[in-house]
């Protein structure tokens, strides 16, 4: 046990330690990672008997140096300090060490010291403590913002004078938006456009607890408040949400606060096919049920509307006759609509509208529809280049392609699909009845 006694010595200095435990078979049950810490070993602890040998080591020179160390693993040994060791400076290294160990320490040594504070509020979210700090720091406006900076919740234990400080309360709600529920907050800002535009930024539902002045402030929601959060027009007070001319106002930019208009605005049709004049954006948020006539979705057909709002509609139509109508409308004004509709890619008379219009369109039919020749006609006679949309089995049909060569279009067959030496001949042939083709054909 030697070498034991001798680490002994090294880590604490302690010749009281040495003339105390001169048995060989010397066994000091001291706590683990305190020991671990001054490089013991073979060791077991008691808390117990740790405290009487740190009481023992009182009188020792070096005790301020063992506390330091040990209070990194064993918080409680603070309480082992006498008042006179307790300087600001030695206070503030304990707690550097454990920031726990503000919890041992019988008087508020600490009450005055900003630093060990603002430690133990960074470290810990014990935010009581300010309740132990002195009168000037409690008074002390700078100190309780950068507390706050640290804990938003330091303002539940701030003096009431504090409490109903605006820009205290504005740092609050910017770290919390809820926060202006709080009563003092809600009392004395929850009419301050800035405090309450803070507290969105931060938690956009806290718009919920502004004042009714603010709810009902047309400029305030449309410029302030709705950028951050379109939805948030349902906390409005009821009078903007039911004025027609504001709402018109804003679907420019926000087409989703359609949906959160009284019912009565929801339900008139006419006012509603008016803003998706306005903003085509409108037909994703509006009442659907209302939607679903037929004099709706000619209404709304009539619009040029992105492919995502075509297609939200199709997807929100479950109504087979508004469906097929919205369909058979929407083709009617641009054919090229039919790749939107995936359920109607394989309906022969939706597909024979679209190529009617538009040959090309053929590409986005199913395969078996591109099979008919009733409607790989009617494409190439609005256009022979759709041929080559047809399924390979017509391009390899020389009898299919000969009729559409002589009573479509002779440029067909370019577009066929026979075999080699057929090709060639079908192709001479065509071109020597139709000698005007060669300057068609970019070779």
């Amino acid at each position: 046990m030697e070498r034991t006694i001798i680490i002994l010595d090294d880590s604490l200095g302690s010749e009281a330690l040495k003339e105390r435990y001169l048995d060989e078979r010397f066994e000091w049950k001291c706590d683990r990672c305190l020991l671990n810490s001054l490089d013991f070993s073979n060791v077991y602890y008691s808390m117990d008997e740790f405290l009487r040998l740190i009481d023992n080591l009182k009188d020792n020179r070096f005790f301020s140096e063992i506390i330091l160390k040990a209070v990194s693993y064993v918080p409680y040994v603070v309480s082992k300090c006498s008042p006179n060791m307790m300087k600001p400076y030695y206070v503030r290294e304990l707690i550097s060490r454990n920031v726990s160990c503000y919890n041992f320490l019988e008087l508020p040594y600490y009450s005055n010291d900003r630093e060990c504070l603002l430690k133990i509020i960074a470290n810990t979210n014990y935010c009581q403590i300010l309740g132990q700090a002195s009168e000037e720091l409690q008074n002390d406006k700078a100190f309780i913002m950068e507390a706050i900076e640290w804990n938003y919740k330091c303002y539940y234990y701030l003096k009431e004078r504090m409490r109903k400080d605006r820009d205290i309360a504005l740092l609050v709600v910017s770290k919390e938006g809820y926060m202006l529920e709080d009563s003092d907050i809600k009392h004395c800002f929850s009419a301050d456009k800035e405090v309450v535009k803070a507290a969105v930024m931060s938690s956009h539902s806290a718009i919920m607890f502004a004042s009714s002045k603010l709810k009902e402030d047309r400029e305030f929601f449309k410029n302030d408040i709705l950028p951050f959060d379109p939805s948030l027009f349902r906390y409005a007070h009821l009078q903007l949400r039911s004025d027609i001319t504001y709402i018109s106002e804003l679907i420019v930019n926000f087409p989703q606060c359609i949906q959160y208009a009284i019912s009565n605005i929801q339900g008139d049709i006419e006012y509603v096919l008016e803003l998706i004049k306005i903003n085509p954006l409108v037909v994703l948020y509006a009442n659907w049920k209302e939607l679903s006539t037929e004099y709706a979705i000619k209404k709304i057909t009539q619009h040029d509307l992105p492919d995502s709002v075509i297609s939200s509609i199709y997807e929100e139509l479950d109504d087979d006759y508004a469906l097929d109508s919205f369909v058979m409308r929407s083709i009617q004004r641009d054919p090229k609509t039919l790749q939107l509709f995936h359920l109607h890619k394989g309906c022969l008379q939706v597909v024979s509208h679209a190529v009617q219009i538009d040959g090309l369109t053929l590409e986005y039919a199913e395969r078996r529809i591109r099979m008919e020749k009733d409607i790989v006609r009617k494409a190439c006679k609005q256009n022979p280049n759709s041929f080559k949309f047809a399924d390979p089995t017509l391009r390899q049909d020389l009898e299919f392609v000969s009729e559409l060569i002589e009573k479509v279009h002779p440029t067909i067959v370019f577009h066929a699909s026979l075999l080699p030496k057929i090709q060639r001949d079908v192709i001479k042939k065509t071109l020597l009845n139709n000698p005007k083709l060669l300057k068609e054909v970019n070779w």
